[in-house]
């Protein structure tokens, strides 16, 4: 007998037969009816709108237990579905050959365009670190004052200077946005007109950073850094109140992971230019008559 699990609202997501052996490991028996991994993978694909084999590896432990409880609802619904005859309806064929179709196509994909999908390990390296999952650089926390005049540097630096005095100032290791609201800046007195301070993170492998602070990465907590030199240049100043210890998984757990990611998100322009590539070798008849007419928008009315 056929197995069909399906979702409320969803066309038939799996179609696995009861007599072949259980591609993935078993994690529930209904009434003697297997419900496997990929079955609880296959629902929450569909409840996402894509194929299995784009997205495959990307369902939380928990998302997988929540679909359970739906494998198993489904199963008893199909096992009452079957005992009617609806197997044996019209409908019920031509929701199978439209199903096979789509299988048949689905394991394509992931037979023969995926694996000839190459990844770099430069396209591995910058997702593994723009990825906070995985990596996050060390920080400098601190604040930022940036100011509109030139002349206002010293101002700027005094301001800083009692931040840093300040007994209200704690230095809390927090991994904040970059940009966080004055209502966050500490108790110290009236900011300077023409200065503009907030508290923000910045990451020793900003580029830009780098730029305009040449001792960033070696800057001391206390440390006033800048203004940048050069023409041109935003005038900026930084006072360094914490260093945040960097975060990282090993590459090497995660790489398999990031080059299925990878893969998956390039199947869709591999999938096209195979696409083209058929196209120019087939016999292909458009019988636009049969289609129904494209409604065309009358252009605006021209005022005289």
């Amino acid at each position: 007998m056929t197995r069909v699990i399906a979702s409320i609202g969803l066309l038939v997501v799996l179609v696995i037969g009861q007599q072949g052996a259980p591609t993935s490991k078993v994690v529930a028996e209904v009434n003697g009816v297997k419900i496997t991994l990929d079955d609880l993978k296959a629902i929450g694909f569909s409840k996402m709108g894509m194929p299995q084999t784009h997205m495959r590896g990307t369902l939380s432990p928990e998302q997988l237990r929540q679909n359970l409880d739906e494998a198993i609802g489904n199963t008893l619904l199909y096992s009452e579905a079957s005992r009617a005859g609806l197997e044996k309806s019209p409908e019920y064929q031509a929701k199978m050959d439209a199903y096979k179709r789509q299988a048949i196509l689905e394991l394509y994909i992931e037979k023969v365009l995926i694996p000839s999908i190459q990844v770099s390990d430069e396209e591995i390296q910058q997702r593994y670190k723009s990825d906070r999952r995985y990596y996050e650089p060390e920080q400098l926390a601190g604040i930022m004052a940036k100011i509109n005049d030139a002349s206002k540097v010293a101002e700027a630096r005094k301001y800083l200077q009692s931040i840093k005095d300040s007994p209200a100032d704690a230095s809390k290791e927090t991994r904040h946005s970059p940009m966080m609201s004055n209502m966050m800046m500490p108790e110290v007195g009236k900011m300077p007109d023409g200065v503009f301070a907030h508290p923000m993170n910045i990451s020793l492998e900003d580029p830009y950073m780098a730029q305009m602070f040449p001792t960033l990465k070696s800057a001391k907590e206390g440390e006033i850094l800048g203004p940048p030199e050069g023409e041109g240049r935003e005038v900026m100043l930084f006072l360094v109140q914490k260093r945040i210890p960097g975060r990282s998984v090993p590459l090497d757990s995660v790489k398999s992971e990031i080059i299925q990611q990878l893969r998956n998100e390039k199947v869709y322009e591999v999938q096209r230019q195979r696409i083209e590539q058929l196209k120019s070798k087939a016999t292909i008849t458009i019988y636009y008559d049969a289609l129904p007419p494209v409604q065309s928008t009358p252009p605006p009315p021209v005022k005289q």
